[in-house]
């Protein structure tokens, strides 16, 4: 009777805490993401390139190399910080990002339930629309994909950012600590992808001319002091960081002036065109966005405030695919779905009430993939545990060798310094999207012979598209005084290695 009771009662308690939204969605972020995350403990081993460089790179931090000037990538600094800092504090390859992941999605889901309560103004029924556009985000074919994306971090941080530059325009000026927090998440954006910043400055910038117009300039003044507080407590040591290290000119040169370079193409038609991808990959997010946006903009008379989140959502969109359409990008307009969510829940007229259904059509039809069941799309969990296979063998081998310096020639990175337990030697280690300098130093080092292995994408593997260009690859290296070690890591290899002839 005692153990009944007891169970009784600790069931209770859980229950308990469910009704409490922070708990809810710990609870549903752990039990989704040890499924869906490759980085789970269910898994350990993330075949994506994203999560493998940022930890990476992000571990080399706090082992006395700086990005962009000793390790490359031209993600945002605090992506590698923040991704680094948590593969320290949680020892194992990837259960750090993991855990990080986790707090993400639960970030993300406990703030959008805050703006739904404040946009219904009923907290029990701000559950439905907040848990469905997180699943919107995780489950929708291809958007979450295996996890570690940057775009995942910016999820999380533009949900906070959102929620209180709304109640800020909705509600009047926040406390100064609030605007301290909007100042950090805008920050925050700024040094993961500093494009994204359009959406929240939005918000900022008309909650200071809203305070102009009602109550003069002072008024309109008081709220940046706070927020440039909060940006400064993230930027003052990111800035020292650099200037510390002499790296002030890589910093430049790797989070601008490449993203220059790496986004060649643009304008309204490019953006045109991207956006019609967009929808393509993902037409249930773009349709409750797009109810969202109609909703803001039909009602914009009651509300002078919708106005601005209207314009926020629009630059943002713009600022998302302005360069390119990876199927990860909408991750971060995921906060902004919840206005069309939430419109949909309260549906009273005809228009919305019809909504309702092919909303729910469209989104079983595009949500295909649920990842507990197949996998991420394009890659099943058989193939994960294979290329985990592959990855640990090849680096026991390269570690075997006095010399283990290895380079990714024309792909970018799956995880195989993070087995070997050291740090790349080279800049550009890996091959980055469209990167021109990159591409050409890493044909100086093969003719350099600067490392002793380098890794190829084998020809036909499922992730290599371009056979053309895996066989250019193949013959530089063959040509350049490597050979190919001939060992069976698996059973259907994805990769090729190559070591320095005479040198080992």
């Amino acid at each position: 009777m005692n153990l009944v009771h007891s169970l009784k009662k600790i069931s209770g308690l859980f229950f308990s805490l469910l009704s409490r939204p922070l708990f809810f969605y710990a609870v549903f972020s752990v039990v989704t993401l040890l499924f869906i995350n490759a980085s789970s403990p269910l898994h350990n081993y993330n075949p994506s390139p994203s999560p493998n460089m940022f930890l990476t790179i992000g571990e080399g931090i706090f082992d006395g190399l700086v990005p962009y000037r000793d390790l490359w990538d031209g993600k945002g600094f605090a992506v590698f910080f923040i991704v680094g800092l948590f593969g320290k504090i949680f020892p194992g390859i990837y259960f750090g990002q993991w855990i990080l992941s986790c707090i993400c999605v639960t970030l993300t889901g406990y703030y959008m339930y805050r703006l739904a309560s404040l946009l219904l103004r009923d907290s029990r029924r701000a559950y439905l629309p907040a848990t469905l556009c997180l699943c919107l985000a995780l489950f929708q074919s291809r958007m979450y994909i295996l996890g570690g994306v940057s775009d995942e971090y910016i999820m999380a941080v533009m949900s906070v950012a959102l929620y209180y530059g709304t109640v800020a325009l909705k509600e009047g000026l926040l406390s100064a600590g609030k605007w301290i927090v909007l100042g950090i998440c805008l920050a925050l954006l700024f040094w993961m992808k500093f494009t994204v910043c359009a959406g929240p400055g939005v918000l900022i910038a008309a909650c200071c001319l809203m305070q102009w117009k009602a109550k003069g300039i002072r008024s309109a003044l008081r709220p940046l002091l706070p927020v440039s507080c909060g940006f400064l407590i993230i930027t003052l040591p990111v800035i020292a960081y650099f200037a510390w290290n002499n790296a002030l000119d890589s910093l430049y040169y790797g989070y601008y002036l490449f993203h220059k370079m790496y986004h060649p193409y643009s304008g309204p038609m490019h953006l045109l065109g991207n956006l019609f991808h967009a929808v393509l990959q993902h037409p249930a997010a773009f349709l409750i966005l797009g109810i969202g946006l109609f909703d803001l903009m039909a009602s914009m008379s009651s509300g002078v405030y919708k106005l601005a989140l209207f314009i926020s959502c629009c630059l943002l969109l713009a600022a998302v695919y302005m360069g390119s359409s990876f199927h990860y990008y909408f991750l971060t307009l995921i906060p902004y779905t919840l206005f069309g969510m939430c419109c949909i829940t309260e549906a009273s007229r005809p228009l919305y009430t019809a909504a309702r259904y092919v909303v729910l059509a469209v989104f079983l039809i595009s949500a295909s993939t649920l990842y507990p069941i197949q996998g991420e799309p394009g890659i099943s969990n058989s193939e994960v545990k294979n290329q985990r296979k592959e990855a640990r063998a090849i680096a026991a081998y390269c570690k075997s060798h006095a010399d283990s310096s290895l380079m990714y020639f024309g792909l970018m990175e799956n995880g195989l310094y993070l087995h070997m337990h050291q740090f790349p030697t080279l800049l550009y280690y890996q091959q980055c999207n469209f990167d021109p300098v990159g591409s050409e130093k890493q044909l100086e080092y093969i003719s350099q012979k600067k490392c002793a292995f380098v890794l190829i994408r084998r020809k036909y593997a499922r992730n290599g598209n371009d056979v053309t260009t895996e066989t250019e690859n193949f013959n530089i290296i063959s040509t350049s005084g490597y050979e190919p070690v001939n060992l069976s890591f698996s059973d259907k290899p994805v990769l090729m290695l190559f070591r320095r002839k005479g040198a080992l």
